[in-house]
């Protein structure tokens, strides 16, 4: 059976796949987030969904439920949506497809697989997958933004833009699979990984910010990121406060400090 359902099939021109899934690819939720503010920014329109029975374990990520007076008023499941945005219509040459959703429990095979072929009957150019990792950097600096890529061709391209190539041996994320298996289908791609603060207890608007400036300049397009600006502002004042109200915070900071200044880039990653 499907698992993918269309309510139309865009005409698309060699677009760019963006994909951005809660769970572990999520730290910080600046994948959920920064793919989420390209949907509403953008106007995207959804297109087709990914039914969500076969590929998770409702006890790990259940469903959710809204009860009024007793009375059952809604009840969902995690949706895993697909929306596309034409580049002409926005001024542009760049025509966008977004995958928003979680990361798979189940299946990744045959979940990839509705991805690869959407991609293929579409004619995607690339895939950019998004994501957001814990890692020992402070607020106060700049995010890293780390790359894999599933094609050696595009190590220099990326280095180019700032983005550090790196090492990693250990558990793999879905966006690993995908990527190695779009590439035996000729589609070239990366992941894209912002580095969020370990002591964050906030979605970290900051770092999906940065993240979003790095594709748009990829893309080489524009994105309106003015309200993703402030609410990264907000943050920033807010960690400030609580820090200067704890000493043993303002200490890791410090430390955080001289460990950013000193590091060559971020040495792992899923």
């Amino acid at each position: 059976m499907a698992s993918l359902t269309f309510t139309e099939l865009p005409s698309l021109t060699s677009p760019y796949l963006i994909i951005g899934l809660s769970g572990w690819t999520d730290a910080g939720l600046v994948a959920s987030r920064s793919t989420s503010y390209l949907v509403k920014k953008l106007g995207m329109i959804k297109f087709a969904t990914i039914e969500p029975d076969e590929f998770y374990s409702f006890n790990v990520e259940r469903p959710t439920t809204v009860i009024k007076g007793g009375v059952i008023e809604e009840f969902n499941f995690k949706s895993n949506d697909l929306y596309y945005s034409l580049g002409r219509e926005r001024g542009e040459d760049v025509d966008l497809i977004v995958l928003t959703g979680s990361e798979p429990h189940l299946r990744w095979a045959k979940y990839g697989k509705e991805i690869i072929d959407l991609s293929v009957k579409l004619g995607v150019k690339f895939c950019y997958a998004l994501g957001g990792l814990l890692d020992r950097v402070p607020h106060t600096r700049p995010p890293l933004i780390s790359a894999v890529v599933n094609d050696a061709s595009l190590s220099r391209l990326l280095l180019t833009k700032k983005l550090k190539m790196i090492d990693y041996e250990g558990p793999a994320s879905f966006y690993t699979y995908l990527l190695t298996q779009l590439r035996r289908q000729g589609i070239l791609g990366a992941s894209l990984w912002g580095h969020v603060p370990q002591y964050i207890a906030y979605a970290d608007a900051n770092t999906a910010l940065h993240l979003l400036r790095r594709l748009s300049d990829l893309l080489n397009t524009k994105f309106d990121l003015t309200d993703l600006e402030r609410e990264a502002k907000r943050l920033r004042e807010t960690l400030d406060k609580e820090v200067a109200q704890d000493p043993t915070l303002t200490s890791l900071v410090r430390s955080l400090e001289l460990e950013y200044d000193m590091r060559s880039g971020p040495s792992y990653i899923g």
